[in-house]
């Protein structure tokens, strides 16, 4: 597996960029200045981009940010520094093969496990139980923020 290269999910820049109040915050703090610090090459699939914003817009409209904050926030996320790959066939084949693996009904998850593993590299999520049905079928590449 190639440590220089990681694939991380939305949900773990949204935790991140917003310093949300989960438990394991003070993990993904450091783990993110880890990387920084160490040049890691951090690599997302182009859906990345939409489901930030969607998620930024899903807490605005809750009333969660404000306005100035929600614009603050899609700024910060456009100033991270990944490498965004294009969706394509063979991807998503490999996303559609992931899904039936780990029991999903959408393969937009499955995406990222398909690009890492593309890319042989590690995958970050904040989502547990992706990470673990990941790991069940095989893929110990695949990492919790919470584990950490």
């Amino acid at each position: 597996m190639n440590s220089s290269t990681l694939v991380v999910d939305a949900n773990i820049a949204i935790h991140y960029v917003l310093q949300t109040a989960v438990p394991w915050q003070e993990q993904l703090l450091q783990l993110w200045r880890a990387w920084s610090e160490s040049g890691v090459r951090l690599c997302a699939p182009r859906l990345w981009i939409s489901e930030t914003f969607s998620a930024v817009h899903v807490i605005l409209k809750a009333g969660q940010i404000g306005p100035a904050e929600a614009r603050a926030t899609l700024e910060f996320l456009e100033e991270l520094e990944l490498e965004f790959f294009d969706e394509n066939f063979v991807l998503c084949q490999n996303a559609f093969a992931w899904a039936n693996k780990i029991g999903q009904s959408k393969i937009y998850d499955s995406i990222y496990l398909a690009l890492a593993e593309s890319l042989n590299a590690e995958f970050w999520t904040a989502d547990q139980l992706l990470a673990g049905a990941a790991q069940k079928a095989g893929a110990a590449w695949v990492h919790w923020v919470g584990d950490c």
